[in-house]
């Protein structure tokens, strides 16, 4: 989506350019925001309003009457950080897309020690963190976003995620993300904080001159591509643009930019779960299963009044005895005509049944959140098999494939080459080999191997290994010449490859043929050795003269 209607001449200073496209992106986003306060509500009590017109602190979830929701989100969010980017093992693997320089030994321990300083910078900033909550993000509303910041006196990348109202994107006819806004609050002092007092409203001097630390501005930060039509005229030399500016400024006509920056990576990502061509913004399991999340709270506030009126039935009582039925457990009523009798009214509640659709409905909503896959182990019945487990794993991977795939290509890839261009720029990286440069534009690749992105790989690639060394067998039993076709050292190291083996535990092809050489050379050496005493008894036996009689004198004396 770009401009229509001429927005953009409508004004002349890059500022009012940005506010007066910020006003359109709100009037596009505005028809997702019912479903997503929806969401909201049933799967993020603890998300403050989507107004923004909440009090900070204060309780929330006070008419959720049923956690399913909530409880499914929360271990879909953990179990997709665990399974696709854990701090605890590794997940990213640098790769190239030339097969044979991946075959170069030098070129792969070179690899490996990228990896390995991209692993240090990504736990040295507060990546991990910031996870959670785009997951939960990602999860209940569909749309995550996140802005990436270098931060040069810590050496780090600062990862800022913010709240799904602040955030307003634009695509291109591809589906692409190209831009985002961003509105945001600030108080005074945060914002001289930041950026000085030039170019801020003399309204926020005054706050910031007064110590008010309460009253709050309205920022936007706009991230461009730099043939955007925005900045036209604008000196943008790499492929991204950053620009902050104060919305709620008193003087817009002589308004500037706050910052302006430019970077050769996208500084920012926008993930969404997943989405119609004809939308921008992402669908979540929770909308999936909202008719039913929505449901299931009526439901079970329906069956918590029944509950109460089983445990606290109605009653009949004489108007004589008003103001002294005591209905407290153990409490006593005392009357004295035996005809005033106190007695239950019948409400015809079925609470079971009740139960029963309920479960029915709790199983249907944890289906949208694969809440199955993630508790496996859990809710496994009897003793299973590792191999077993490795199955169930890898097909329910393969059912969640295209979101593992979306989540790569929207959140992961943008954060890995960010993170790259940061520790490349600051010299952190070591130097490539020389071969790389000559063989290759030098253009570097990720491979993501999280367990959950292994387990879909095993079952495609792995699998089919195994697959066909077991189809074949039958043949290299009548036929065990044709095992020669097999090159078993290819395919033991792509397995290893597969499963992810470091490259300095994998010996070379050199190596491993020095090694059969000089296994070789010993077996010989032992069979020599064996077979020294038989020789050597030969020898003497035929240096010894020969005994009258024997068959070696008639030998030698018909000779002679």
């Amino acid at each position: 989506m770009m401009d229509n209607g001429g927005i953009l001449q409508e004004a002349k200073s890059l500022v009012k350019k940005i506010k007066l496209r910020h006003e359109h992106l709100k009037g596009v986003r505005e028809p997702y925001e019912p479903l997503w306060k929806d969401c909201i509500d049933v799967s993020r009590p603890g998300l403050s309003s989507f107004e923004g017109t909440g009090d900070k602190g204060a309780k929330q979830g006070l008419e959720i009457w049923d956690g399913t929701v909530v409880s499914a989100l929360r271990i879909m969010a953990d179990g997709f950080q665990g399974y696709m980017c854990s701090p605890s093992n590794p997940w990213r693997k640098s790769i190239l897309p030339n097969r044979n320089l991946m075959r170069d030994s030098e070129i792969r321990k070179w690899l490996d020690e990228v990896d390995e300083q991209l692993g240090y910078a990504y736990r040295r900033s507060n990546f991990y963190s910031a996870t959670g909550p785009v997951l939960r993000h990602e999860f209940s509303v569909g749309t995550a976003v996140g802005l990436m910041h270098e931060d040069v006196g810590e050496q780090n990348t600062a990862f800022i995620i913010p709240h799904p109202r602040e955030n307003y994107l634009i695509e291109d006819i591809f589906g692409r993300v190209i831009g985002v806004h961003r509105e945001f609050p600030l108080t005074a002092f945060q914002a001289v904080d930041h950026w000085g007092k030039e170019n801020l409203s003399d309204a926020l001097i005054k706050s910031f001159e007064g110590d008010d630390q309460k009253t709050e501005y309205l920022f936007i930060e706009a991230i461009y591509r730099n043939n955007d039509a925005i900045l036209k005229g604008e000196n943008t030399k790499r492929s991204w643009t950053q620009i902050y500016i104060q919305k709620d400024h008193e003087r817009p006509d002589e308004q500037k930019p706050l910052t302006f920056e430019s970077f050769d990576s996208k500084p920012f990502f926008a993930w969404r779960y997943e989405k119609n061509s004809d939308e921008i913004y992402g669908r979540s399991p929770t909308a999936n299963a909202i008719v039913d999340a929505l449901g299931l709270q009526q439901m079970s506030k329906s069956l918590s009044k029944s509950a109460q009126l089983l445990a606290e039935p109605p009653v009949w009582a004489p108007y004589s005895l008003r103001g002294k039925v005591n209905l407290t457990p153990g409490g006593r009523t005392y009357y004295s005509n035996p005809g005033e009798e106190i007695k239950e009214i019948y409400t015809k509640v079925n609470y079971p049944v009740g139960l029963d659709w309920r479960e029915h409905i709790k199983a249907a909503v944890e289906e949208h959140f694969f809440i199955q896959f993630f508790l496996m182990m859990n809710r496994a019945e009897g003793e299973q098999k590792v191999i077993q487990v490795m199955e169930k794993i890898g097909e329910k991977a393969a059912l969640m494939g295209p979101r593992i795939k979306r989540m790569e290509e929207e959140f992961l890839v943008p954060v890995d080459d960010w993170m790259f261009e940061i520790e490349y720029r600051a010299g952190r990286l070591p130097p490539a080999p020389q071969r790389l440069f000559d063989e290759s534009e030098g253009v570097l690749g990720v491979e993501f191997i999280g367990l959950l992105a292994q387990a879909e790989k095993r079952v495609q690639v792995t699998r089919n290994i195994q697959n066909a060394v077991v189809a074949v067998s039958p043949i290299l039993q009548i036929s065990p010449d044709s095992a020669d076709v097999i090159d078993g050292d290819a395919a033991t190291r792509r397995i290893l490859r597969d499963n992810y083996m470091y490259e300095e535990t994998i010996r070379s092809e050199q190596e491993v043929a020095q090694i059969r050489k000089s296994r070789l050379e010993q077996q010989q050496a032992a069979k020599a050795a064996e077979a020294a005493p038989k020789i050597a008894k030969s020898i003497a036996a035929l240096q010894k003269a020969s005994e009258p009689g024997s068959p070696l004198e008639a030998v030698t004396k018909g000779g002679a």
